[in-house]
């Protein structure tokens, strides 16, 4: 049977080490991401009729503006130091499929 030592190293992730493997397992909290998101959509939303409102035009762009804000606020209340690590394991491995 396999020991399981849980960590909690931020409000939002949590590091399972398995001490069988060696192994560690990253658990990460998808529910506040989400939560994060649709703040991000609406306030996006409203800034980019304000934008339209003033004559401005709001650039098309690959990712959506909510979608660049909620991995920016995401990563810094992740508690990770590196930036490119985050985006290249935790957005586009574990979390591609959102």
């Amino acid at each position: 049977m396999f020991n399981i030592n849980k960590y909690s190293i931020f409000e939002n992730c949590t590091i399972a080490e398995c001490n069988s493997k060696n192994t560690m397992y990253l658990i990460l909290n998808t529910t506040k991401l989400i939560e994060i998101y649709i703040t991000c959509d609406d306030f996006a939303k409203k800034f980019e009729q304000y934008q339209l409102s003033q004559g401005q035009v709001v650039p098309q762009e690959k990712m959506s503006c909510s979608e660049i804000m909620a991995i920016v606020i995401y990563y810094h209340i992740s508690g990770m130091k590196c930036f490119k690590y985050y985006y290249q394991s935790i957005i586009k491995g574990y979390l591609k499929s959102y």
